[in-house]
C-alpha cells in the first residue's frame, strides 16, 4: 500500500488577470481649419489603460465625395481633399479588452476643404502708363479675401494692403505689373496683368 507520508499534492500554477474597462482615450493635436490643395496628415495622441491597442479605424462621417483618407487603419491618417465643401472624421481604437475609444472632428466648425483658387482681381490700367510712376488701382475678381500681391516681370512677390499701389523707383524701360488675390483658405488666385512703357 502507499506510504502515508507520500506527497501527491500536484503544483500550482498562477496566471496574473489584467481588468480594463476603461476605453483609449485620444486627442486631436493638429485640427485644421482649410485644407487646401496640400494633403493634411493627423497627429492623433492615444492614452491605453493597459490591455494594448489592438485595432484603429478611420472614417468619413461628412463629406466621403470630396475626400480620401489613406491609412484606415493607423492612428494617424493623411487627407487628400478632391473638391470644396465640410469634413469630419471618426477614428476608433479598440484596444485588447474589446472597449471602444472614439475621435469625432468638430462640426462647428467642420473642417473646410478648399481648393479652389478665386478669380483673379481686375486691374485699371494706369491712365498715363507712360508715367515713370504709374498708379495701378484694381477691384476683386470674386472669392478672395481682400488679401492681395503684387510683383513687377514675373519677381518677387510683396503683398499689399488696399487697392492701389503706386511704385517708388522703377528702372527705364517696359514693365508689367502682376497682382494676385488670396482667400480665406490661403488659395492665390491667378495673376492678372498691366504692362507699361
Amino acid at each position: 500500500r502507499d506510504n502515508p507520508t507520500d506527497d501527491h499534492r500536484s503544483s500550482v500554477k498562477s496566471d496574473s488577470i489584467i481588468q480594463d474597462t476603461t476605453a483609449p482615450s485620444m486627442v486631436l493635436n493638429n485640427t485644421p481649419t482649410y485644407i487646401t490643395t496640400a494633403k493634411w496628415s493627423s497627429d492623433v495622441t492615444v492614452t491605453e489603460a493597459g490591455s494594448g491597442i489592438s485595432s484603429y479605424a478611420w472614417s468619413i462621417l461628412t463629406g466621403g465625395a470630396i475626400a480620401t483618407i489613406s491609412p484606415t487603419d493607423q492612428l494617424n491618417t493623411t487627407v487628400t481633399p478632391t473638391g470644396d465643401g465640410n469634413l469630419r472624421l471618426r477614428l476608433i481604437a479598440t484596444d485588447g479588452a474589446g472597449n471602444l475609444g472614439y475621435l469625432y472632428t468638430s462640426t462647428s466648425p467642420y473642417i473646410l476643404l478648399d481648393i479652389t483658387p478665386p478669380s483673379a482681381p481686375v486691374i485699371t490700367d494706369p491712365a498715363t502708363p507712360d508715367d515713370a510712376y504709374p498708379t495701378y488701382t484694381w477691384a476683386s475678381g470674386g472669392g478672395g479675401n481682400g488679401t492681395y500681391r503684387y510683383n513687377f516681370d514675373s519677381t518677387s512677390w510683396t503683398e499689399i494692403a488696399g487697392t492701389s499701389y503706386t511704385p517708388s523707383s522703377l528702372t527705364f524701360g517696359s514693365h508689367t505689373f502682376y497682382l494676385q488675390e488670396r482667400d480665406p483658405a490661403g488659395n492665390w488666385s491667378s495673376s492678372d496683368s498691366s504692362p507699361f512703357f
